[in-house]
């Protein structure tokens, strides 16, 4: 018994082997997940600020997630990611570049009384690996006016 096991174990791991090489046109349509991080800095004086992470998903889909430090408590950020770079000198406090996604996609931040915050977006698209993005924090909902902003920079 022992022996035809051994004489058929080279088949099996044969098989296996030629069965899980193959490949299709249609699994090789699966994205590479790709990531970002970005050191989001104030745009006026010495607050807000905080950090984001962007991953695309295998599914297609693209997860922010914002963490802000030194909002005011009971108010209401909105952000966005944006194409290009965040603005640099004394530029308008306007936003700059496309919006990613939709302005729905983004949950306002809501700082506690520390003035912290933190929120995830889902967006139903994929961010493009090599190129440039930003985040942008607003004032308020009523205010857009950028008050912090990083580049997303690539992990890999």
């Amino acid at each position: 018994m022992q022996a035809v096991l051994m004489t058929r174990i080279p088949f099996i791991c044969l098989f296996l082997t030629l069965t899980g090489c193959a490949s299709s046109p249609e699994t090789d349509t699966i994205p590479i997940p790709a990531a970002w991080t970005a050191d989001v800095r104030t745009m006026v004086g010495t607050e807000p600020g905080g950090f984001a992470t962007v991953t695309v998903l295998p599914d297609g889909e693209t997860r922010a997630n914002l963490t802000l430090r030194g909002g005011t408590a009971g108010s209401r950020h909105p952000w966005r990611i944006r194409e290009g770079r965040c603005p640099s000198g004394d530029s308008e406090p306007g936003p700059v570049g496309n919006e990613v996604g939709g302005a729905d996609d983004y949950p306002p931040l809501e700082p506690n009384e520390g003035g912290n915050a933190s929120r995830t977006a889902i967006l139903a698209i994929m961010l493009v690996r090599d190129a440039e993005y930003h985040l942008d924090v607003y004032e308020s909902e009523e205010n857009m006016s950028v008050v912090a902003c990083g580049d997303l920079q690539s992990t890999g």
